[in-house]
């Protein structure tokens, strides 16, 4: 099911253009329309610097690192794995699968206090 929901995100964002190419255009992206049972969550600081490391070791993936400045989570409940959406600001440049393995590996990153907003201070 996941990997409907992220082949149906990659061909709306590629539609868009914001499926990573030789030049890189963000799109607007409204999370609110992810309809029910699907989450959209912001990494912290350390998750991102960790996916910042996939990206440059994954060999079918662009350039040495990913466009825009953020990431976030999106996963359908009870559903594993998902897919990571790089963002810059509010928007969303592209995106990739990530399977179960790497989100539990997530879990485990922090590199410091969160602010009640799950912020790293």
């Amino acid at each position: 099911m996941i990997r409907s929901v992220a082949l149906a995100l990659a061909a709306s964002l590629f539609a868009s253009g914001a499926v990573a190419r030789e030049k890189t255009e963000c799109r607007p992206f409204e999370a609110k329309g992810l309809g029910k049972g699907y989450t959209y969550t912001k990494v912290t600081p350390g998750q991102y610097h960790f996916l910042q490391g996939v990206w440059a070791m994954s060999p079918s993936l662009p350039g040495d690192t990913p466009p825009g400045d953020g990431a976030a989570i999106i996963r359908k409940d009870t559903t594993p794995g998902g897919v990571i959406a790089w963002t810059k600001g509010a928007l969303v440049c592209t995106i990739m699968s990530a399977p179960d393995r790497l989100l539990k590996l997530m879990l485990t990153i922090k590199t410091g206090p969160l602010d009640p907003d799950g912020q790293e201070i």
